[in-house]
């Protein structure tokens, strides 16, 4: 698999809910892993930028599900104080916004203009997203209070985004070799 497929199947375990009983089945910590996975396979195959800052917000992103997952913890955490819950996001957030800056890095490198359009819209769009609730919080704004929800529709964009450029060099994806040209239809190769 592709090192974007890897962090958009990641990201689409984190975003799905499949509630059994009380337990999300899709377990949000095991998607962080896949994703994880995604960029280190990433980092190796491309010259990442901010390839450390995205492990380290990856593993916080981690860490920070791992209490969410437990319906009793969650529950509590999900009916209290909303800025408890932004808080505990909020590395969701920034793993997201350094993802896209860094993929639009990747695509301006090698002149992808869509690449670079699409990733630096969904990086703005999230960063706002980010920054909405501190200010619905602090300054009651309350026109700002629908804007931080808009961050779970930019996820999905996100996702998207990993497995519509998934197949890109740039992006990790390995280069495609022409095919052998057989002169006799017997496997026998010829140089040009």
């Amino acid at each position: 698999m592709k090192p974007l497929q890897w962090i958009g199947f990641g990201l689409a375990v984190v975003g799905v809910k499949a509630v059994v009983g009380s337990y999300d089945i899709l377990a949000d910590p095991m998607g962080w892993l896949l994703v994880l996975l995604g960029v280190r396979r990433l980092a190796t195959a491309v010259r990442l930028p901010a390839a450390t800052a995205l492990g380290y917000l990856g593993v916080l992103a981690f860490l920070c599900s791992i209490p969410l997952w437990w319906p009793s913890t969650g529950d509590r955490i999900q009916h209290g104080d909303p800025a408890a819950l932004w808080g505990i996001g909020l590395a969701e957030l920034l793993f997201s916004a350094v993802l896209c800056h860094a993929l639009a890095t990747l695509a301006q490198r090698a002149r992808s203009t869509s690449g670079v359009v699409w990733f630096r819209i969904c990086e703005a769009g999230i960063v706002v997203c980010t920054v909405a609730p501190v200010l619905y919080f602090a300054a009651g704004q309350s026109w700002l209070k629908g804007v931080g929800s808009f961050g779970d529709t930019l996820q999905l964009v996100l996702l998207v985004l990993c497995f519509c450029y998934s197949g890109k060099t740039w992006a990790g994806s390995p280069a495609l070799t022409p095919p052998e040209d057989t002169a006799d239809g017997k496997g026998t190769t010829r140089n040009r």
